[in-house]
């Protein structure tokens, strides 16, 4: 079984802004104009936004973007890599796997009963 590890953490506004440094909300107010242009087929808006994804400001941030587009969507999406989280949302906790990963003292399940998404 696949081992986890589950941390709650406080963003406060001046960390937030610090992962996203320096894209700006115009910076992504482009990019996802990009993602949604209809004008564009699926594979030019792909092309597209995957070349300003590549290029700065977006290179230089710890948050990272994600463009979803495919037949059943075209969002923005966005994260931060493993490594990132930990070094920059829970400097000192170990990001080791934990045998009983709990969050505010109450277990987390193993596995997550839940539907199919209905698309």
């Amino acid at each position: 079984m696949k081992k986890t590890n589950v941390q709650a953490v406080r963003v406060e506004p001046a960390t937030w802004r610090r992962l996203w440094h320096p894209v700006t909300h115009e910076d992504l107010e482009k990019l996802d104009a990009i993602i949604k242009d209809p004008a564009l087929s699926l594979e030019e808006a792909r092309k597209a936004a995957q070349a300003m994804k590549a290029r700065v400001p977006f290179t230089k941030a710890v948050i990272q973007v994600n463009p979803k587009i495919d037949g059943s969507q075209r969002r923005l999406q966005c994260s931060i890599r493993f490594e990132d989280f930990f070094s920059q949302l829970a400097p000192g906790v170990s990001s080791e796997p934990q045998d009983q990963p709990a969050v505010f003292g109450i277990p987390v399940p193993k596995t997550f009963q839940s539907p199919p998404r209905d698309l």
